[in-house]
């Protein structure tokens, strides 16, 4: 049985119409770091997005064979045990070929460059991150 979650945040948080124009879309954050899971998961589900939680890359690829709603998006660290981010990734483009990838790491530069993940990209995340970079990476890779 799979442990992962899914969030939204109660109706007395935000207005129906900003829930509304976030379109309830669903994000599937993967990380070996269970508190940098929570803050994502808070974060995203603050503002209105459903939220999926995986450990690793193992139970996000069961998550994305098995889930039977959309997956908008995958937030995924790069180093993991087991299947990496960039393995993931791979496997998100088969299973879930409409899901955007955001790749996050506190590896910068070069070392995140050997597991295959520019941090130049857009589609990049430094961590640790504040609730404004994450959400910035996230409508960015949504739109």
């Amino acid at each position: 049985m799979s442990r992962h979650t899914l969030s939204a945040p109660p109706a007395t948080r935000m207005s129906r119409a900003v829930v509304e124009s976030l379109g309830a879309r669903t994000i599937l954050v993967v990380d070996d770091e269970p508190t940098m899971r929570l803050i994502a998961q808070r974060v995203l589900g603050m503002r209105g997005y459903r939220v999926l939680t995986a450990a690793d890359g193992e139970e996000a690829a069961e998550i994305c064979e098995s889930y039977e709603g959309t997956i908008d998006l995958v937030l995924t660290d790069v180093v993991m045990p087991g299947i990496g981010g960039r393995e993931l990734g791979r496997r998100v483009a088969v299973l879930r070929p409409g899901a955007k990838l955001v790749y996050m790491s506190i590896l910068a530069g070069d070392a995140a460059v050997e597991y295959g993940v520019s941090t130049a990209s857009e589609s990049f995340l430094q961590k640790p991150f504040t609730p404004g970079a994450l959400m910035g990476k996230v409508q960015a890779a949504l739109l």
